[in-house]
């Protein structure tokens, strides 16, 4: 029996070291890869960089961590990437243009205090495949980036219905090597109608009474305002006349009020180029003799408005007022007009007209001959707006 007992038991204690084993290796497995033992080598010598990567933080296993088949284990690690070469960008360097506005008045290609700046104007640069494009803001600014070095063209566009612009300064080409470029300021003008620095004006007025001849003429030309001014009166009789005749090309030097029908005064303070008021009081047997004309030349940048006034009259008592306003500051800016208050005996007309050349021709004729009185008020405006482009050959391929 006891023979049985210690056989049972070996048994048992055998059974037992095996299941320790097997789970020992299974461990093992679990934690570590195997690698191949170089020939030749002891287990102690480190293994070459191409067959194995060690743990910096795990020394080399000893001899004592070697199996029957001449191996040893060591742990695995990923091997380690270099952050800054992954932080290295390939993408080439990117720049910015930008730039300001401004009102260039008096033309002299520098913005001086007193100027104001262009807003909503279109700034468009063109590169050699691409195009970019933005608007000024209030203060005239404007900037474009992301851009490689390289050449650039800068083009411009004002504002939807703004037109007659000159430009004064403007950088139409830049070159982009290692930096940005800013400053890229330029100027414009108005052609024809903007207040120059150096204003020229003039004025006359006089008041007479009395009984004999009368032989009186004034005449006033400016191109750059696009303005003629013609008056004439002759004739011998009796006869009071209170006139005056202000000229300016700036504006703000000259207000004058203007007869308006929608304003409760019956009048309205404007800005002026030019203003004209008479007023006649005659009577004689020799007709009094005159004639009145304002135009708004074209060619020279006006819009095309002529009024002519002319009388013959035995009596009269008239109060008459011619103005125009052509410049920027103007408050009737391109407006021509002529308000009458007329009572007379003889004869008395108007012909007026505005024409544009192949588009536009409106006239207006009047005469009177008699005993009459007139009250007429006489305006040609003309809005400064773009007109739609238009393309002759749109659609054609060539």
């Amino acid at each position: 029996m006891k023979g049985s007992s210690s056989s049972a038991l070996t048994h048992r204690l055998t059974i037992a070291f095996l299941i320790l084993l097997i789970h020992a290796a299974t461990g093992i497995a679990d934690e570590e890869v195997v690698c191949e033992k170089p020939a030749g080598k002891s287990p102690s010598e480190p293994l070459p960089a191409d067959e194995s990567v060690l743990s910096q933080e795990e020394e080399a296993p000893s001899p004592g961590r070697t199996d029957d088949g001449g191996r040893w284990m060591v742990r695995q690690t990923p091997p380690r990437t270099d952050d800054k070469e992954d932080r290295v960008s390939t993408e080439p360097p990117k720049f910015c243009l930008s730039g300001r506005k401004y009102w260039d008045k008096n033309q002299n290609g520098e913005r001086d205090p007193e100027e104001g700046d262009l807003s909503g104007w279109t700034i468009t640069v063109d590169g050699e495949s691409t195009t970019w494009w933005t608007a000024t803001n209030i203060h005239g600014y404007w900037k474009i980036c992301n851009l490689s070095a390289g050449t650039y063209y800068i083009s411009e566009r004002p504002p939807r219905g703004e037109i007659g612009w000159i430009s004064s300064r403007r950088p139409a080409k830049v070159t982009i090597t290692d930096r940005s470029i800013k400053d890229l300021n330029s100027g414009n003008y108005r052609a024809l109608h903007d207040e120059p620095r150096q204003y020229e004006q003039f004025c006359e007025s006089q008041l007479v009474t009395g009984s004999g001849y009368l032989d009186v003429k004034t005449s006033v030309l400016d191109k750059k305002l696009a303005m003629d001014y013609q008056n004439k009166i002759f004739g011998e009789g009796d006869i009071g006349l209170e006139s005056a005749q202000v000229y300016s090309q700036e504006p703000n030097k000259l207000r004058r009020p203007i007869p308006n029908c929608s304003d409760p005064n019956g009048t309205t303070m404007q800005r002026l180029n030019f203003f004209d008021n008479t007023k006649v009081v005659y009577e004689g047997e020799t007709p009094l003799v005159g004639s009145r004309s304002i135009r708004s030349i074209e060619r020279y940048g006006g819009i095309g408005a002529d009024i002519h006034e002319n009388f013959s009259v035995r009596r009269m008592e008239a109060d008459q007022t011619v103005f125009l306003g052509t410049t920027s500051n103007s408050t009737i800016r391109r407006t021509v007009g002529s308000n009458t208050q007329n009572s007379f005996e003889g004869m008395w007309g108007t012909d007026s007209r505005l024409h544009k050349i192949f588009y536009k021709d409106i006239k207006r004729r009047e005469r009177f001959s008699g005993d009459f009185e007139v009250l007429r008020e006489l305006k040609f405006h003309e809005n400064p707006t773009a007109e739609e482009g238009r393309c002759p050959c749109g659609g054609v391929d060539c």
